[in-house]
């Protein structure tokens, strides 16, 4: 396929590029695993509050 004037090679992904998304995804992760567990805890004493009314 012919590279039209726009068009350009891609680089492959530096090395810091690479680093960083290798932490920041994981992280991300984590972060909403974290964030889902404590709305579960959340809710569970939410429930326990009206229990008690």
């Amino acid at each position: 396929m012919p590279m039209g004037p726009h068009d350009t090679p891609r680089r492959p992904r530096s090395t810091l590029t690479l680093a960083v998304l290798g932490v920041l995804i994981p992280g991300m992760i984590l972060g909403l695993l974290a964030l889902g567990v404590w709305q579960v805890e959340r809710l569970a004493w939410k429930q326990d509050l009206i229990r008690q009314v």
